[in-house]
């Protein structure tokens, strides 16, 4: 896509989010042809807001500068840049709202992966009473959730979204559930025990926040808030897969196993790619309650962890 210098000031503001200013971009760097450029020349790839909505933008460009910056999408000034004027065309390729959340998220998706909880799963040095606690809890966190799925496919504005959630639903309540019993069980959890399990102040309030958001905010906040733990499980999976699983902790293993499937997989890549294409037919306002419904989420994944570690309780 190319945008049109002239309908932005002389000088891109200050980075700000990206969200809701006018000028604000992500950035990182490339290398692609340009059609009447030299060989090689930089692009630089931007999210700009919905407010530069035009077909073409002239820039003269610092290659210097340009090639001095990180390879991987950061934030950065425009003055990095140079200024724009009338002169070199620059073509810029959109990040997706996925991609620019989770790198305003970064220190909280790093704290999650480093959390003591995680890391014991990992090397199967977590104490088992730690574990149980969580799988108890996570049980109670998947009847909310459940309840938001539903109300996702009743909220879908199209028909194959709301067939998508449907059987989303109908393979949390009838499946995933079933396997969750079968696998608290060989920690000796029974189902009684299962369903008597009260919900703790941080289950409570994650799961509150998501009836919220999926009653009163917009379809695109309710795709958003489901991306964290839908993602989130996949990447933790991912990343301790790949540090080797614990042969000490079979049932930790099996967990680690289950999130890095396939199959979980391509679930959290229908989930984040619905998120990305909502966010592109929103507006600057509506992607920026989508990046806080996310942002909240998140936060509450990592609370989540801290509460299992912690085992957390009631105070009176």
């Amino acid at each position: 896509m190319i945008w049109d210098a002239g309908i932005i000031p002389h000088r891109i503001g200050p980075l700000n989010g990206g969200l809701t200013t006018p000028g604000v971009g992500y950035v990182g760097t490339g290398r692609k042809n340009l059609p009447g450029k030299p060989h090689g020349d930089p692009v630089a790839y931007c999210r700009l807001t919905q407010l530069l909505g035009a077909s073409r933008i002239q820039f003269n460009w610092d290659s210097s500068a340009l090639r001095s910056l990180p390879q991987t999408p950061t934030r950065v000034r425009p003055a990095d840049f140079g200024q724009i004027t009338i002169g070199s065309h620059l073509s810029f390729g959109l990040m997706s709202f996925a991609d620019d959340i989770e790198n305003q998220a970064l220190p909280i998706r790093q704290a999650i992966l480093a959390h003591p909880f995680i890391t014991g799963v990992g090397d199967g040095t977590l104490a088992v009473d730690r574990f149980k606690y969580y799988v108890k809890q996570d049980y109670v966190y998947l009847i909310d959730y459940s309840r938001v799925l539903a109300l996702a496919s009743a909220r879908a504005p199209e028909l194959e979204t709301m067939s998508w959630f449907a059987r989303l639903l109908d393979e949390t309540l009838n499946t995933e559930m079933e396997l969750h019993r079968s696998y608290c069980a060989e920690f000796g959890i029974s189902r009684r025990e299962l369903e008597q399990t009260r919900s703790a102040p941080t289950t409570t309030a994650y799961t509150s926040f998501l009836l919220k958001v999926a009653h009163q905010g917009s379809f695109a906040e309710l795709v958003a808030s489901l991306l964290p733990c839908q993602w989130g499980y996949w990447e933790i999976g991912r990343h301790l897969s790949q540090r080797g699983q614990p042969e000490s902790a079979p049932l930790y293993c099996q967990w680690i196993q289950m999130y890095d499937s396939t199959e979980f997989g391509e679930l959290a890549q229908q989930i984040r790619e619905l998120a990305n294409r909502l966010a592109e037919q929103s507006g600057s306002q509506e992607v920026a309650a989508m990046a806080e419904a996310y942002l909240t989420s998140l936060r509450f994944e990592h609370q989540f962890w801290d509460m299992a570690f912690n085992l957390e309780e009631w105070p009176v």
